[in-house]
């Protein structure tokens, strides 16, 4: 396939998977069109000076994503919009706060992009949701969920309510909008960190670890490499028969005593408590795989090739 000339709406540009999920499209040519709710040089680096080197164009814009007429501008123009701006924190521990920076974001942000990519008259809107919408992080079954499934419990983290809402309005809203959606439902998303800026909580598991904190007993013990995450994207966008949802996840669970093992054999001087148990939960990746052709990666390269990047940021420290 020959380079891209398109433009691309890419929100949450800064973030983790935005980052990494702009840098991919830098590299196959696009034009992308990166915004984050502050897109100057040092929340966005170093997309900036990779856009340099890779063929594609970076368009560094400031968005609100709950400012809808300034969605609109966002989007005018784009072939593609990945909608991946959105709350990365469990709950504020105070309602009101989880109302207007979790709740407000994930629903009100996501319906305004929907409108906007209905306004532009865009090929394909691409959504990042989360794993959380189809199962709860406590759940047990013997059977592998499926992009059918949705998660129906009320929690108490406002994070796992919000992006179940978000999602399933959106798919409510889309068809009456005439947006073609495709949404990716990854599980938590691992990978080498590119910015010392804006880690984010993407990346608290493993730097916890590193700094002899201890495990995160909330968040399904489920990930994905962040390039399968960007990839899958991709070829959300671009492959016409793509439809509805996505689970983009190694199948398996990887428990903390995996991770444990495989931190330790990189790290031997490591000291690490043992792990709670994990809870009994697979996946079924074969409509990702049919579909997108994206086969999930083993979650021992991300987990250390997070760790490495970590490192070398300086955003933490290891006794090995």
């Amino acid at each position: 396939m020959g380079l891209q000339v398109d433009t691309v709406l890419v929100t949450g540009a800064a973030g983790f998977l935005g980052m990494h999920l702009t840098k991919h499209l830098l590299e196959q040519g696009f034009t992308v069109r990166a915004t984050s709710r502050t897109a100057d040089s040092k929340a966005m680096y170093p997309l900036p000076e990779l856009a340099k080197c890779l063929p594609g164009t970076l368009e560094m814009l400031s968005l609100d994503i709950l400012d809808a007429a300034a969605c609109e501008r966002a989007a005018a123009g784009a072939v593609y919009i990945f909608h991946v701006a959105g709350p990365d924190t469990l709950t504020t521990g105070d309602a009101d706060k989880d109302q207007e920076l979790i709740y407000r974001p994930a629903i009100e942000g996501t319906r305004n992009i929907l409108h906007a990519a209905a306004k532009a008259k865009v090929k394909r809107l691409v959504i990042t949701s989360s794993l959380v919408a189809v199962i709860g992080p406590l759940v047990q079954a013997d059977t592998p969920a499926t992009e059918d499934d949705w998660n129906d419990e009320s929690s108490p983290y406002a994070y796992i309510n919000a992006k179940t809402q978000a999602e399933k309005e959106a798919w409510e809203l889309a068809p009456k909008l005439g947006v073609d959606m495709v949404s990716i439902v990854p599980s938590r998303v691992v990978g080498p960190v590119l910015s010392p800026h804006r880690a984010g909580d993407s990346v608290n598991l493993v730097k916890g670890l590193l700094q002899g904190g201890g495990w995160d007993t909330i968040i399904l013990p489920l990930y994905v490499h962040v390039h399968d995450f960007v990839v899958a994207n991709l070829r959300a966008a671009e492959t016409p028969h793509a439809k509805g949802r996505y689970i983009v996840s190694w199948p398996g669970v990887y428990t903390n005593q995996d991770l444990k093992h495989m931190l330790q054999a990189a790290y031997p001087e490591l000291q690490l408590p043992d792990g709670l148990q994990a809870i009994n939960r697979t996946l079924d990746v074969t409509k990702l795989q049919r579909d997108l052709n994206v086969y999930p990666t083993q979650p021992s390269v991300a987990v250390i090739q997070q760790a490495r990047s970590l490192i070398a940021l300086g955003l933490a420290k290891s006794t090995a």
